[in-house]
């Protein structure tokens, strides 16, 4: 989609994804397409989230807002359902959308064995870039 997303693996395991976007000011908070971080700093005023977009960290916190900043609800806006298919994560805004299984209906066998049986696939560098390990013709 249009919207910029950050991608989190949660310590459980688990996988969440949030607008990349501080919920202060709204400054892109990640510029690169890939890394490891255990938590993200916006660079227009320096509030804190983790990795699971809860926010953290104000700098001076008590003396701006003294008791009236209510963290809990500052977090990142979280994406309402992350589910993966083979390995590619996908993600869905509506909460009340159907499971990604039922969405992709019959399109799910026909893209199984590429997924499952080709060797691999990765997606990598500027969006349209793809890289199979199959017989040229088998795309």
């Amino acid at each position: 989609g249009i919207d910029e997303v950050i991608v989190s693996r949660q310590n459980d395991g688990s996988i969440r994804a949030f607008l990349n976007v501080c919920r202060h000011r709204g400054k892109t908070l990640v510029s690169v397409e890939a890394g490891n971080a255990k938590g993200f700093v916006c660079s227009y005023h320096g509030w804190g989230f983790g990795s699971n977009g809860e926010l953290q960290s104000v700098p001076f916190e008590k003396d701006l807002y003294g008791e009236s900043l209510n963290k809990k609800c500052l977090g990142l806006k979280e994406v309402a359902r992350v589910e993966s298919f083979h390995g590619f994560i996908y993600g869905c805004f509506d909460q009340e959308a159907p499971p990604l299984m039922d969405y992709l209906g019959d399109a799910a066998w026909y893209l199984e064995p590429m997924f499952k049986h080709s060797g691999g696939l990765e997606l990598f560098g500027p969006p349209g870039k793809v890289v199979i390990k199959a017989n040229w013709k088998t795309p």
